[in-house]
């Protein structure tokens, strides 16, 4: 295994801008093709026939993660009483929002093809130096079928990049990237953000702690 990953980084060393790294994200391209893959997953499964499916196309697009979905998914693994804690400032953790949208075909329980756009947003971790997220860095946190929010109840993590390292898929015809991978002021009006968002949270608790306290009182 450490020979092949030496030989794959080799030649993603020789490849430059046409190997590993995408131009557009500067992220992996395993990790926009496994973002894409998974998505087909969720959507074949949520197909009334999905064997109909045909994709015709799909577009990827990266931002900075607004402060109120990184504190829904890594809020607990970066703060301390609702302060971002010092070692993830120390590391500039940052977080992206990964979006992939697909317009598909596919045929519903009475037999007709409809079309429509099944979209799947993810958040990815970037630490120190890093420009592409180490696997269980990744989360997807939403699902939208033709605007319906699907609740999802968790936050799946992807442990494992499968996708090739080398090509893009060819049902993806674009890739938007309007965030540097490297740490920015942006970055840490989120770390404030962040804290703004628990320090309501923990006042609008003791309001209500206060309420319930009233409401005993004269019951």
């Amino acid at each position: 295994m450490a020979i092949f990953m030496k030989r794959l980084l080799f030649s993603c060393l020789l490849i430059g801008l046409a190997g590993c790294k995408e131009t557009q994200t500067g992220f992996d391209k395993n990790l926009l093709n496994t973002s894409y893959s998974k998505c087909v997953d969720y959507l074949t499964d949520s197909l009334k026939s999905p064997s109909s499916l045909k994709v015709r196309a799909a577009n990827i697009s990266s931002n900075t993660a607004n402060a109120e979905d990184i504190n829904s998914v890594f809020g607990d693994l970066i703060t301390k009483n609702g302060i971002i804690e010092e070692n993830i400032k120390t590391e500039k953790a940052r977080f992206r929002e990964l979006s992939v949208n697909i317009d598909y075909e596919a045929q519903n329980s009475f037999g007709a093809s409809i079309r429509g756009l099944y979209q799947c947003k993810y958040i990815v971790r970037l630490n120190n130096t890093e420009t592409s997220p180490k696997p269980l860095n990744i989360f997807l946190y939403k699902l939208i079928n033709d605007g319906d929010d699907i609740n999802l109840g968790v936050n799946i993590p992807i442990s494992d990049l499968n996708g090739s390292n080398f090509f893009i898929n060819s049902d993806i015809k674009t890739i938007v990237g309007t965030a540097e991978s490297q740490f920015s002021e942006t970055d840490s009006k989120r770390y404030k953000e962040v804290e703004s968002i628990n320090e309501y949270k923990r006042l609008d608790n003791e309001a209500e702690k206060l309420r319930q306290s009233w409401d005993e009182s004269f019951s």
